[in-house]
């Protein structure tokens, strides 16, 4: 799976984009960066492994302040600088 979409990544790649969106889901395990499919890891590759720029998306929902800022850290320390922090729930 993971081989797909770097080869997918760098397809995309091909047609240079301003920058690609990596989307924040809460079920998928995402700030987890040693987990493949993770949201945090596959943002990190896209940016470091290929050279395309990326925004993650971060849904702040239903974490506390300690978690959210542990996740920008991890972000951070990863290379990602352009967040898309998202509050959502209620």
């Amino acid at each position: 799976m993971f081989c797909f979409v770097y080869c997918r990544f760098e397809r995309m790649g091909v047609g240079k984009p301003l920058f690609c969106d990596i989307t924040w889901h809460p079920a998928g395990d995402p700030s987890n960066s040693e987990k493949p499919t993770s949201s945090m890891c596959m943002a990190s590759t896209m940016l470091n492994f290929c050279g395309l720029e990326t925004m993650l998306h971060i849904t702040c929902a239903d974490q506390s302040v300690p978690e959210i800022i542990a996740n920008l850290q991890k972000a951070k320390d990863m290379g990602i600088r352009n967040l898309l922090a998202l509050r959502g729930g209620g």
